[in-house]
């Protein structure tokens, strides 16, 4: 989200029912509130730049099974994406550990994926604040992480509501998939087969993306695919606020969207922001 005191652009991206992404809406089809009031939607475009995107891939030992369709995932990531874009890939097991850094070489980034086995336990929250802080001085000014995560948090060091409020000040979006994959035998507290939809939803929601929770990994590439193609084409609405936004203040603004023959489309997009003042 950028502010000034004269002009809020609000980031928008749309999916219907099936998590697609939603791309042909007009002005029209959006309403934007502050506080109280509805404002009047001044600017309106479609983004589609390039942006420095940081990949997320738990290969915990829960991922044994997983990890070639995690693999072909990453690939239906990369047909989706702008070609300008540049990676960051984090992986997730005892510790975060950075395997690529800023590259923009698609077939060296599969190639390292390649050699990587699935071992240990589950750092998710340690390795988002890793991904976050790996793109601080990342290439471009839009900036994402995708996390693919099939188990819950047992080993990170740092706690939810900390890596939340870094995440919130970070100028980023993140968005999540979940594995539940009900396929999976479960034997007493074997929670490495369960998924934190919370934590999850916790972490996507604070920057405007979103989480979505697969029932059987065989979902995970099509997914994936709609999601590098959401996070990619944003709406951009532009508002004046009605005071100026002179103080500085945290404000809450809330985004409805519907359209003529689209149904249960749902709207992600950051809720609050915090305007600097004179």
């Amino acid at each position: 989200m950028r502010v000034n005191v004269n002009l809020v652009l609000v980031p928008v991206s749309v999916t219907d029912s099936l998590h697609r992404p939603v791309l042909n809406l007009d002005k029209d089809d959006f309403e934007l509130i502050e506080g109280q009031e509805e404002q009047e939607i001044r600017t309106f475009s479609q983004e589609d730049e390039p942006m420095s995107v940081a990949l997320l891939l738990d290969v915990s030992g829960s991922m044994g099974k997983k990890i070639e369709i995690l693999r072909e995932a990453v690939r239906e990531f990369f047909e989706n994406a702008n070609p300008r874009d540049d990676y960051t890939v984090v992986t997730v097991s005892d510790r975060p550990e950075v395997l690529i850094r800023g590259s923009q070489s698609i077939e060296d980034i599969l190639a390292t994926l390649a050699t990587v086995k699935a071992a240990g336990s589950t750092a998710l929250l340690d390795s988002v604040r890793v991904a976050a802080l790996s793109l601080q001085h990342a290439r471009y000014e839009r900036r994402a992480i995708l996390m693919v995560s099939d188990g819950l948090d047992n080993v990170s060091r740092h706690h939810l509501r900390e890596v939340a409020d870094f995440i919130e000040e970070s100028n980023l979006d993140v968005y999540a998939i979940g594995i539940k994959d009900e396929g999976m035998p479960f034997f007493g507290n074997l929670l490495e087969e369960r998924i934190d939809k919370k934590l999850l939803m916790r972490i996507t929601d604070v920057t405007g993306g979103n989480t979505v929770v697969i029932q059987s990994v065989a979902e995970l590439p099509e997914i994936t695919a709609h999601i590098s193609q959401a996070m990619r084409n944003e709406y951009l609405l532009g508002y004046r606020p009605g005071d100026g936004a002179h103080t500085r203040m945290w404000r809450k603004i809330k985004v409805k969207v519907s359209a003529p023959g689209e149904s249960n489309l749902r709207a992600y997009y950051k809720k609050q922001y915090f305007t600097p003042g004179d």
